[in-house]
Parts: structure tokens; C-alpha cells; sequence
């Protein structure tokens, strides 16, 4: 029998809560923050004076309670007061109100984000908080904890707001706010909880994140919003002569552009002309970046990086990503939006050798991980503790070859043909073209390509004493066994 909730606001809010902590934790692992958790809190903030419980918390048994949040709304009054735009008058008539109740409604967020921080209750968690919706005599936030090194480990802008206005300081931080206010839209409808899902679909989440962020990263560098996302989808998903979309952009301030303009286009090129700028984008290279502002490419030139500059880099058919001074933010493949997963380090590699290999000439395997990640295209390296047998076993789906030591680039080369490189512990080439075997289990990630997942079916086995390098077309890598935190 379950406990009756004391401080109810109303019937449902359980499993709304329930509802909303399962979506944003599904969210950030599609978003790529691979061992991401969320802790939902709602703080309910009575509407008036005597009315029931003055501040309700949801869970009620856990350990933040009223008490750690008496001080919210003396300290909101506070923080809206030290906001410059609490003091301006707006017009026309009654949107005033309507705009000094939104500064208060995130002062009160700030406080109360403050205050759960300031109660120890939930450590390591960093809490981002809702604008609230009313509901039944209340005013809920919804209260959202994620680990602190998860969300701090990523690259991240200084301050959310560029001279008043809202640019988001990263995809990350952006996704979590769309969960926010995803959640305070669903308040406001009948019976909030009673409906299967409370955010609305992950890859909507994701994507209307993702183009507020290059909306609001557009203003922060150059002082002009664009809809650089829609337009770089546009482009980058076109081949040209039956090749995929590569080249650099190079988004700056006018002033930039007339510094470093080497070839200057007499009638500028739209964004959004689709056809035109793929065409364009063939013509850079590693020296030379199409120089454009937040609208229109004017030409050619050395692509530099700077705080008022957004990097371009299309990497592939309609694989894109961004950064800001040397920042990777974010990476687009076919429309969807994930943060560009760091390398692995060197030590990771010879962390996970020492582990399922035992002594490997990990610096000769780190440079093929190199140089294979360097030529752009996809390969799978398996390093086998008993490469020779496993180059037999699997030689009927794959080609032996006589154990060799080989340059990076012939390396590669093989490596770029469909199936695993199969190498020694001494770095050695045993086979290649090698299609790896193993049963499916859920380990896998159906979000995943083949190459991907055909790995960790193959490194599962209870017989494969391997470690298995895989490089994705973008550049991503993945270690399997992972690396141990």
C-alpha cells in the first residue's frame, strides 16, 4: 500500500515527476552524455498566504524538505532587484507586467536553485530549475539535478545571457532547458502525468535545443542571430559530382572579413543557397576557409579561430560540426545533434591493453589509431592477444595475410575496406576485411551503426581477448573493453 503524499498539489504528480526524470536521463544519453543521470525535485510555491502547505517538495520523503527553501522568495525579491531590466518600463500598456513577472519567475528559479545547492542534500548534483506553472493554488518548478563532472567535463560558454538576450552556454545546457520548459507547458495541460510521455519525442527535444544554441552562439560571436542550423543541414546534405559534402566555413564580424578575405566573391553567396554553397565549399581546403557572415559567404581565406568566430567543419555527406575557439560544441549527422565526444587518451589505450592483452606496443598501435582517424573514413582495429589463431578461425569472412609489419598508410588503407584490421599485440597486420562474429546482447546501442555494435558483440565473447579500436566516419572514437572511470 503506498504512502499517502502530505504536501499534494495534485493527484498526479508522482508520476509526472516519474515521467519527467526517465525523459531528460533518455535525452542526454541520446545527446551523447553517455553516463548521464537526472534527478527530478518539484517545489510547489503557494499563490497565496494560508493556503494549505506554504512551499510543497515532491518527493516529501527524501531529504530536501520546506525547510531548506523558507528563504526562496526573500532571496528571488533580491535577485530580481539586482536585475538592470527589473527597472525598465515597458511598453505598450500591460506587457510591463507580463515582463517583470518573467525576470521574477527566473530570480525565484536562481534562488531556489541556490537554496538545494546550499542544503548539501543531494551531492555532486548541479541543479538547474523551471520558470514555474500554476497549478492548483500552486507555482511548481520543476527542479532538474545532474551530476556535476558529468556536466561539467563538457565545454561550455562563461554566462547564458550575451547584453540581455539568451545564447545558451552549450548544447548540454540547452537541452536541459527545453526539458524545463517542456515540463512547465505540460503543467498547464489537463491532468499533467496522466499521459504516457511528459517532454514530447527525444529527437524534437534535441533538435529545437540544437537551433536555439547555433541561434543563440551566432549572437554571441558575431551580434547577429541566423539560422545557421537549417542552413548548414541544407548544404552539407547535397553531394557534388556524386562526392559527399567536405570543406570549412568560417562565420565572423564584417571587420574579420576584411582582414582575412585572400578571394573576394563580387556578388556574395546566400546560406541558404543550397547548391551554390556546396559548390563553393569544394574549394576549401586545410589552409583556405569560405569566409562568411551569419547570412552570406563573401569569399576565401585563412580560417582563424576566436571568441567572435564560428568554425565550420563538414566532414562528410551531411555531417557537420561547430566550434568556437578551438571548442568543439556540437556535431551534426543527418539532422541530429550530439556533443562531440572527446578522443580517447593515450593512457586509456594502454590502460585497457594492460587489462585484456597484457604487454602491447601501444605507442605503434596509438599512431595507427592516429593516422587512421586523421585520413577521415571509418575502420575497425582489433588488437588480439592470439591474432594468428583468430585470423584463422575467421579467415572464411575475412582475409589472412602473413603477419607483417606495415606503414600507417597501408594500415589504412586496408583498414578502409568493409570489416576489422586484425593486429598483434606487437602491432603486427594479421588480416583484414574481417567480419567480426558474436551474439547480439544489450550491450549494443541501437542508435549505433553496424561497425559499432558488430564489435561489441564480437568483444563479448567470453573468447575474445581483444581490444578493439573503433573509428567512426566523423572522427569519433570508441574503446572497447571501456576505459575504467
Amino acid at each position: 500500500m503506498s504512502t499517502p503524499i502530505e504536501q499534494l498539489i495534485w493527484g498526479l504528480q508522482e508520476p509526472f515527476r516519474w515521467s519527467v526524470e526517465h525523459e531528460t536521463k533518455v535525452v542526454l544519453n541520446e545527446l551523447g552524455v553517455a553516463s548521464a543521470d537526472a534527478t527530478v525535485v518539484l517545489v510547489g510555491i503557494a499563490t497565496e498566504e494560508n493556503y494549505g502547505h506554504a512551499i510543497c517538495v515532491d518527493p516529501e520523503k527524501d531529504l530536501l524538505s520546506p525547510d531548506h527553501l523558507v528563504q526562496v522568495t526573500r532571496r528571488a525579491e533580491e535577485l530580481y532587484e539586482l536585475e538592470p531590466r527589473s527597472q525598465m518600463v515597458y511598453h505598450p500598456p500591460g506587457s510591463g507586467d507580463s515582463a517583470q513577472r518573467t525576470l521574477f519567475l527566473e530570480a525565484r528559479a536562481k534562488a531556489i536553485a541556490e537554496a538545494i545547492d546550499g542544503s548539501a542534500v543531494f551531492d555532486r548534483l548541479t541543479f538547474f530549475v523551471s520558470q514555474s506553472s500554476p497549478i492548483n493554488g500552486y507555482e511548481v518548478h520543476t527542479c532538474v539535478g545532474i551530476p556535476t563532472g558529468e556536466i561539467g567535463s563538457l565545454p561550455s560558454f562563461e554566462d547564458s545571457k550575451v547584453e540581455g538576450f539568451h545564447a545558451g552556454r552549450s548544447l548540454q545546457h540547452e537541452v536541459i532547458r527545453e526539458c524545463l520548459q517542456r515540463s512547465d507547458n505540460a503543467i498547464c495541460l489537463p491532468d499533467p502525468g496522466s499521459a504516457l510521455s511528459a517532454l514530447g519525442r527525444t529527437e524534437d527535444i534535441i533538435a529545437s535545443a540544437a537551433e536555439r544554441f547555433i541561434r543563440g552562439t551566432m549572437w554571441r560571436t558575431v551580434r547577429e542571430p541566423s539560422n545557421l542550423f537549417g542552413a548548414l543541414n541544407a548544404v552539407a546534405s547535397l553531394t557534388y559530382e556524386r562526392a559527399g559534402a567536405r570543406g570549412s566555413l568560417t562565420v565572423t564580424s564584417h571587420e574579420n572579413l576584411k582582414e582575412w578575405l585572400k578571394v573576394t566573391f563580387k556578388t556574395p553567396v546566400r546560406l541558404r543557397e543550397s547548391r551554390t554553397m556546396r559548390k563553393v565549399l569544394q574549394l576549401s581546403n586545410d589552409t583556405m576557409s569560405v569566409l562568411a557572415d551569419p547570412t552570406r559567404a563573401y569569399g576565401l581565406g585563412a580560417g582563424e579561430s576566436g571568441s567572435d568566430v564560428v568554425n565550420v567543419l563538414i566532414t562528410g555527406h551531411a555531417q557537420w560540426e561547430a566550434s568556437v575557439n578551438g571548442d568543439k560544441f556540437v556535431r551534426v549527422s543527418y539532422g541530429k545533434a550530439t556533443i562531440p565526444v572527446a578522443p580517447i587518451e593515450r593512457r586509456e589505450l594502454d590502460d585497457v591493453a594492460v587489462r585484456t592483452i597484457g604487454q602491447t606496443d601501444t605507442k605503434r598501435i596509438w599512431e595507427i589509431v592516429q593516422a587512421a582517424q586523421e585520413s577521415g573514413q571509418g575502420a575497425t582495429i582489433v588488437v588480439s592477444k592470439e591474432p594468428e589463431a583468430e585470423a584463422t578461425r575467421l579467415g572464411g569472412q575475412g582475409m589472412p595475410i602473413e603477419p607483417t609489419y606495415l606503414k600507417l598508410e597501408e594500415v589504412v588503407r586496408l583498414a578502409s575496406v568493409d570489416g576489422a584490421v586484425i593486429i598483434g599485440p606487437d602491432a603486427r597486420c594479421h588480416a583484414f576485411a574481417v567480419i567480426l562474429d558474436g551474439v547480439a546482447n544489450e550491450s549494443g546501442d541501437r542508435a549505433r551503426g553496424a561497425r559499432f555494435n558488430s564489435a561489441v558483440r564480437y568483444q563479448n565473447m567470453e573468447a575474445a581477448k581483444s581490444m578493439i579500436i573503433v573509428i567512426s566516419d566523423d572522427g569519433t572514437i570508441d574503446l572497447l573493453p571501456r576505459p575504467v572511470e
